[in-house]
């Protein structure tokens, strides 16, 4: 398809062949930012971009794109003009607030009267992927993994090589973005999902840098025709951009509504938010007019109540700005005290530019007093030790065989320390951190290791109704645990404001806590940097302030780095803080470290589908338990549908037996299984058998039946700890190179991942 060809907005949708031939084209340029053909995107333009506005509001309305905005074109007297939404009232533009719209037929007439540019709202199950990069080699390599795994889109250009993609999504789908090093910019290169209420794009005005309308360049499709696309994607996809960007940082913004934000977390110290606000500096490179704004809601949410001072930190950052105080037409103060509540950020918004764009440093001695201060009103530890003591040499020598560490699971982790179990997505982590918790807290033996029972706290931070399930599949497979309790909402354990000392307290009310679990560490680290020694830091203390409190065991769920080699993700304060560490495989368990230990070692698992009952529309709800594989040889077969419905009913029995190696008599195992007709003790005993040609179950005595599981002792075998992947590999850019060099030097990708 010829660029020459396409001259209207709704022009034929050839998904992306335009785009892919854009792509070859900026694949063969030697200049890393050059523009894209000027004569093709001159002539779709035309189509694309009607001198009647009017007409432009209604072609996108006919095409279901209703949530239109007006923008104010470049040249009207407002600050960014032509990148924001404005009005002309009174004999001027006024620039106006996203919520300030909500598109009638009739306003499609006013605004097009006034020339306005058409710009368009996102969130109600509409996103833009918006590519915001200046390399034209890594906007190419982001385009084709877009179109490769997200699907064929429509595609807008406005500044050459920036683009993007537009999309159906769910009605929930949250905001997401990855800034990275593009070699090009002095700033951080950005890869957006545009999806939140606030977010928006223009879709037909002229570009204020440019001074050419924006274009699409294969036309623009009917609303419902778009690509839909599910979260569960776009959150693979926006993961594989942070692996494999280079010095790659992302976020994921919220389904929650600013009405379902906590205002007092927003709250800031009047001293701290003073000096951060003075610290950031205003360049119009970092604060657009919606950054702009920002700084003023973040300011009336950190001092709610002393609003006099926050109003004047915004007039003083707002005429620190290096814009020409001609073209500024908005007034600060006026703006400030327009924003209503709730907010949406706060008090740490203002910290993290303070920090990231002015070098301040105030707040992180501000971070460990606020710390020390939630550790001094923690509850006492049980058993609490001076804090410095004087040992003797001959003293320790002579203990080594009496004083040791107590083992909460035999030969794999000890009571009071701290391990992390890792894995990469959908690999059965969260389903074997919850079965090991279970063996704890009902104080059965898990892989033939024994266990010190206690109770067993499991912080499922990343939502209730999984953990509910996992915990019903566990209860059918080996039933009630008294000593096995959950907390089903998200922790933010970073700030020492925030759930620290809640959790402590409640922690602290319970006796004979051994093991706490947290799933995950992304979900406590709550927005923070992973990679930041300054947040896995804090962090890392926090955790260690829990183990002190309780004296429990420390367990947390963590993903696996982009070079798996490595182990966990993250800044590597965090496994110099860790005494074991487990790997999750497809179909293994690895133990990948033991401090003190020179021997690792390993043991297979299989994931057991439980069918736990029917939804409204009579589909199955399942869930799995955990199957450790005994290591003595012998394979095991497949178990059919209801031969594992058997199997399951015989676990069941045998978990409330006062003998369980006895095993179950055929009876009771038929009726635990629902079959209680004259036939179903002969279904139920031919199951059995079946069952036992698989060697999955065994008969210990005529009549008795039993997993066969049950009697293995051998299942970890060791293994040789695994050798750390060689680190600083990647290509260096020399000191001296030119950016005409850089910007040539081929871009390999090993990894395989997302962009091969």
């Amino acid at each position: 398809m010829s660029l020459d060809k396409v001259d209207d907005v709704s022009a034929s949708y050839k998904l992306g062949s335009v785009c892919e031939e854009l792509l070859s084209r900026g694949s063969r340029s030697s200049a890393t930012t050059a523009e894209a053909p000027t004569a093709p995107i001159q002539k779709v333009s035309r189509g694309s971009v009607s001198a009647d506005t009017k007409a432009a509001f209604r072609r996108f309305w006919d095409l279901g794109y209703t949530r239109l905005l007006p923008v104010a074109p470049p040249g009207s007297g407002l600050h960014n003009a032509g990148k924001r939404p404005g009005v002309f009232q009174d004999g001027a533009w006024q620039g106006k607030g996203v919520h300030s719209f909500e598109a009638t037929e009739d306003d499609l007439t006013t605004w097009g009267a006034m020339g306005a540019g058409v710009g368009l709202r996102m969130s109600r199950g509409l996103a833009a992927l918006d590519i915001d990069s200046l390399s034209e080699t890594w906007g190419d390599r982001v385009a084709r993994a877009a179109l490769k795994h997200l699907g064929p889109a429509p595609l807008r250009v406005g500044r050459w090589p920036k683009r993007l993609f537009l999309y159906r999504v769910p009605d929930d789908t949250p905001y997401m973005s990855v800034r990275f090093d593009d070699g090009v910019s002095d700033k951080p290169a950005l890869i957006e999902l545009l999806a939140s209420e606030t977010n928006w794009f223009n879709v037909d005005t002229i570009h204020p840098q440019t001074g050419k309308p924006y274009t699409w360049p294969e036309g623009v499709p009917p609303r419902d025709q778009l690509t839909f696309v599910t979260l569960e994607k776009l959150q693979r996809f926006f993961e594989g951009l942070r692996d494999e960007l280079p010095a790659a940082k992302g976020r994921t913004g919220s389904n929650e509504s600013r009405a379902d934000v906590d205002q007092a977390t927003l709250r800031g110290d009047p001293d701290l938010v003073s000096a951060a606000v003075r610290a950031i500096p205003n360049r119009s490179e970092l604060y657009g007019y919606d950054e702009w704004r920002n700084i003023a809601a973040a300011l009336r949410a950190a001092l709610p109540d002393d609003q006099d001072l926050g109003e004047e930190l915004f007039v003083e950052f707002s005429e620190r700005s290096d814009l020409d105080p001609e073209k500024v037409t908005e007034n600060p103060a006026r703006v400030y005290r327009s924003l209503k509540h709730p907010f949406g950020v706060g008090a740490k918004l203002l910290y993290d530019h303070a920090e990231q764009y002015g070098g301040w440093q105030a707040h992180k001695e501000a971070h460990f007093d606020a710390t020390a201060a939630a550790q001094s009103e923690a509850p006492a530890a049980k058993a609490k030790a001076p804090k410095l003591e004087m040992v003797l040499f001959d003293d320790i020598a002579d203990t080594a065989l009496t004083v040791t560490s107590k083992p909460l699971v035999e030969d794999l982790l000890d009571q009071g320390a701290m391990s992390v179990l890792f894995g990469e997505s959908n690999t059965g982590k969260t389903f074997v951190a919850t079965d090991l918790a279970y063996h704890v807290a009902s104080g059965r033996d898990w892989g033939g290791k024994s266990t010190s029972k206690g109770v067993v706290v499991y912080i499922a931070a990343e939502g209730g109704a999984g953990a509910r399930k996992r915990a019903a599949a566990l209860k059918r497979k080996y039933g009630p645990c008294a000593g096995f309790r959950f907390i089903l909402s998200p922790v933010d354990l970073r700030n020492p404001n925030a759930d620290l000392k809640p959790l402590l307290e409640l922690l602290g009310a319970i006796d004979g806590i051994v093991l706490i679990v947290i799933d995950t560490l992304s979900r406590a680290l709550a927005g923070g940097d992973e990679n930041s020694s300054i947040d896995m830091g804090a962090l890392v203390q926090h955790f260690d302030l829990i183990r002190t409190v309780t004296g429990a065991h420390l367990l947390v769920v963590h993903h696996t780095g982009k070079i798996a080699a490595r182990g966990a993700r993250g800044h590597s304060l965090l496994r110099a803080a860790t005494d074991t560490e487990i790997e999750i495989t497809e179909g293994q368990i690895r133990v990948t470290k033991q401090r003190d230990l020179e021997k690792c070692s390993a043991v297979g698992f299989a994931l057991e589908t439980v069918v736990l009952g029917k939804s409204e529309r009579g589909k199955d709800i399942t869930s799995c338990t955990v199957r450790l594989i005994a290591r003595d040889g012998a394979e095991t077969g497949e178990p059919s549908a209801k031969e594992a419905n058997v199997l399951l009913a015989l676990r069941a029995c045998v978990a409330t037996s006062d003998k369980p190696t006895s095993g179950a008599e055929l009876a009771k195992i038929a009726t635990a299984a629902g079959e209680r007709d004259r036939g179903g003790k002969e279904r139920v005993r031919t199951h059995l058998r079946n069952l036992m040609t698989k060697n999955l179950v065994t008969s210990p005595a005529r009549g008795f039946w039993v997993p066969r599981d049950i009697h293995a002792h051998a299942y970890f075998e060791e293994i040789d700890p695994p050798q750390e992947a060689p680190r600083n590999l990647g290509r260096q850019r020399p000191p001296d190179a030119t950016q005409k060099a850089y910007s040539e030097t081929p871009l390999s990708d090993p990894s395989g991942g997302l962009f091969s």
